[in-house]
């Protein structure tokens, strides 16, 4: 999930504008921010490339206003002529069956080809595509989800209790942040995306799901 989003220059449209991992429902979702960022934007096509709802979240559901704002933001920009095409993730694997995301005229897909301004072709997924097999378990999903939720509850908890000593310190989130790299990431999950972006004509890839930006 970002942690901040910075918003596009005032009154310049985009071609092509990529969000990812917003993960609306589980507990450190920060829709304000997405809101503000989306309010802000203005884009020809808005890939919303995975995770963007978090539906394989297996705790409390943290739905508010707000996550009905960010909903209404992107109908706005489909009545506003924008293409959003929703690529789903391993979290969100059913939104259109999720009665939460009732956004009409957005189109679903599990990859599409993006060709920037450049002419050069890219292959848009949410990602999880790369994981290793056995990471791609449903099972897997809802595990993470879980260890997720209870390791942020403890981090309020203790932000709480300690303040500015433990915001030094901070060590669940780094946890967070070294268990991502750890499950995943690296040379060999690229690799595989990048054979499959090959296979299919395009010259790069342009997904979500490691929760690094780069």
């Amino acid at each position: 999930m970002p942690n901040s989003f910075a918003n596009p220059a005032a009154g310049l449209t985009h071609r092509a504008v990529f969000i990812s991992d917003l993960h609306l429902g589980a507990r450190a979702s920060q829709p304000l921010a997405v809101l503000d960022f989306l309010r802000g934007c203005r884009a020809e096509t808005l890939y919303l490339v995975g995770d963007i709802l978090d539906i394989w979240h297996v705790g409390k559901v943290h739905w508010t206003e707000a996550h009905d704002a960010v909903l209404a933001e992107l109908a706005r920009h489909v009545r506003n002529g924008s293409r959003v095409v929703y690529l789903v993730g391993n979290h969100d694997r059913e939104v259109r069956n999720d009665r939460r995301f009732d956004v009409a005229g957005v189109e679903f897909r599990q990859e599409i080809m993006h060709r920037a301004a450049d002419g050069r072709t890219y292959l848009v997924l949410h990602g999880d595509q790369g994981d290793r097999r056995m990471l791609r378990w449903h099972f897997m999903t809802r595990a993470g989800s879980r260890i997720d939720s209870g390791l942020r509850s403890l981090d309020r908890r203790l932000r709480d209790r300690f303040g500015a000593v433990y915001f030094e310190r901070n060590p669940i989130n780094r946890g967070l942040a070294a268990f991502h790299d750890l499950l995943a990431m690296g040379e060999g999950y690229e690799n595989r995306l990048t054979e499959m972006a090959r296979a299919a004509g395009a010259q790069g890839v342009i997904c979500g799901h490691s929760h690094r930006p780069g």
